[in-house]
């Protein structure tokens, strides 16, 4: 499943080393001379090499692991490691969708036979716990053991609050449902409890990659003249080709890369040998996408159809902040999957978040000094549409590489405190351990 799993976008075939040499004959004059091996005439015409792990050693005490990483650096090949599928994912994602339904009934219930009576006044609370709600998931690591719970309640907040709004429809003149209408308001809840549906996608993911991640480590000192090989004279013959081409210190940091990143590209080499930690670059949060949509695509299109914004001459600045996000999504799609990580940290943290805490406190004051309107959020907009939208694009066109060669610190502050995840690599034993690994063309 991993393989399968972690196939390249594209890929037609592979070679796989241990099903292509005859591993029960004497393959000495095969691989006696290591440039001219199979496997390192099959890597030389591929685009990328995918590794799968095993489980009892890192990949690199092994030579010929080495000696794969070593061609692939000298070839600028991309290295991936394959990782399973998330695990429980499903069960997880329908207890949540569980929740959110059982206590959108449950409030409906109660609106509609007046157990409890919805008032305007209630708005403020409502966001106000959804909000703190959401920002105990984002600090929480995804490791940690109070995140589940936390998504959990924050599922079924989202049910009561979307509930709320439904049933406070028809009332838009009063306290923030000037500012998005009661059907809005349940729309973007409703997109909240997405975003709590993500994180635990995370959570299940770091906490499946953790493991992984120590099975990669194992046994691993670092050290190039360290890894092993059941014939002495293949590990001696390796050893004396990386050193010939003076690359003993360089493949040692692309492996060290793979190790941190979960993959090694020229651009994460690059970055990381401008000081940029790039520690589970490769992976991103799926939260992150979430809350790029719900700010700078689902946010401003509601506030275009439902006129709660700019108007007149500034018409355009809803729209032009939506389109904005959607070419975020398309640059997302578009960029190498070593670029994703820093590319939604980047969205999110010089994007989103800046927009939102400017949006929020905005309103704030506005109400604090009863000059709330419906198109409060247009000054707001403005700011998204002018500011924090084309430096989220220009950061993400630039790269974590790009970057890196600006600002290391920037970079390092944009991708600290991203989720972390990693993928594993593959070992080749001579002694018949299950370990292969695969060059993908």
């Amino acid at each position: 499943d991993k393989v399968l799993h972690s196939w390249p976008r594209r890929a037609r075939f592979a070679y796989c080393c241990f099903l292509s040499n005859p591993q029960n004959l004497d393959i000495g004059g095969i691989v006696g001379q290591p440039s001219r091996s199979p496997f390192a005439l099959a890597l030389q015409s591929a685009k990328c090499l995918l590794v799968v792990p095993n489980r009892n050693h890192s990949i690199y005490t092994r030579i010929w692991c080495v000696y794969e990483a070593s061609l692939s650096y000298e070839h600028n090949k991309l290295i991936f490691t394959a990782t399973p599928p998330i695990r429980g994912l499903p069960s997880r994602l329908l207890a949540l969708a569980i929740g959110f339904a059982t206590f959108f009934g449950l409030t409906s219930a109660a609106f509609h036979s007046g157990l409890v009576r919805p008032s305007p006044h209630m708005n403020c609370p409502v966001l106000l716990t959804i909000s703190v709600v959401a920002c105990a998931s984002l600090l929480l690591r995804p490791s940690s053991c109070a995140l589940r719970p936390v998504d959990d309640a924050g599922a079924m907040l989202c049910g009561v609050a979307s509930a709320y709004c439904s049933a406070m429809r028809g009332h838009t003149s009063s306290d923030l449902f000037q500012v998005v209408n009661p059907t809005m308001s349940a729309v973007f809840y409703a997109l909240t409890a997405c975003f709590f549906a993500a994180r635990e996608a995370d959570r299940l993911w770091t906490l499946q990659t953790a493991v992984e991640a120590s099975q990669l480590q194992r046994g691993f000192s670092g050290r190039l003249e360290d890894a092993q090989s059941s014939v002495d004279s293949d590990r001696q013959n390796i050893l004396g080709e990386i050193r010939a081409r003076q690359q003993e210190a360089a493949v040692e940091h692309a492996i060290t890369v793979l190790i941190a990143a979960g993959m090694s590209t020229p651009d994460l080499r690059a970055a990381a040998s401008h000081g940029v930690d790039i520690s589970g670059a490769g992976w991103w949060c799926w939260a992150q996408i979430v809350v790029v949509g719900i700010v700078f695509v689902a946010h401003p299109l509601c506030h275009a159809i439902g006129g709660m914004s700019c108007d007149g001459l500034w018409g355009f600045v809803p729209w032009l902040k939506a389109a904005e996000g959607l070419l975020w999504f398309a640059l997302f799609v578009r960029v190498g999957v070593d670029q994703r990580g820093f590319v939604a940290a980047v969205a999110v943290k010089i994007g989103a978040v800046p927009y939102y805490l400017g949006w929020a406190g905005w309103i704030a004051i506005l109400m604090a000094i009863g000059r709330l309107h419906p198109r409060a959020s247009c000054a707001p907009d403005m700011v998204g549409a002018f500011l924090w939208g084309p430096l989220m694009l220009s950061a993400s066109l630039l790269g974590v590489g790009g970057c890196a060669s600006v600002c290391t610190s920037a970079t390092n502050l944009v991708l600290h405190g991203r989720c972390p995840a990693t993928r594993k690599g593959s070992d080749e034993s001579a002694e018949g351990a299950s370990d292969d690994s695969l060059e993908s063309g």
